[in-house]
């Protein structure tokens, strides 16, 4: 199907489900020229094809790291991401409590131990 229309309550999406929207590829990441050894401009949308769980249980653990940028990158500056996958249960909801993990760990490792 057609994705919806999620740019009115999101500025960008991270679809972590087993198919790609191709409406949503023209701001994908790592799209546009950069010079060599600059980083990439982050798109307005990441696909990470997780597989299920039960076909390769490796697959999140794999994607993760790239997810988990898209989400930093995107959050750090003020935006609103739509994070999805194929079913809304497992997938998605993994990603987005590691990014608030990940973030959390980064927040204490930074704040002053207290005697």
């Amino acid at each position: 199907g057609v994705p919806p229309d999620v740019w009115g309550v999101a500025e960008a999406v991270l679809n972590c489900g087993c198919r790609e929207h191709v409406d949503f590829s023209e701001g994908s990441v790592g799209t546009g020229s950069h010079q060599s050894g600059e980083q990439p401009r982050m798109g307005r949308y990441c696909w990470v094809a997780v597989k299920s769980a039960k076909r390769d249980r490796r697959s999140l653990l794999t994607h993760l790291p790239r997810a988990l940028e898209f989400l930093r990158q995107h959050l750090s500056e003020g935006h609103r991401v739509l994070i999805h996958c194929d079913d809304g249960f497992d997938t998605c909801v993994a990603v987005a409590v590691a990014a608030l993990l990940s973030d959390l760990c980064a927040v204490q490792q930074r704040a002053p131990e207290v005697s």
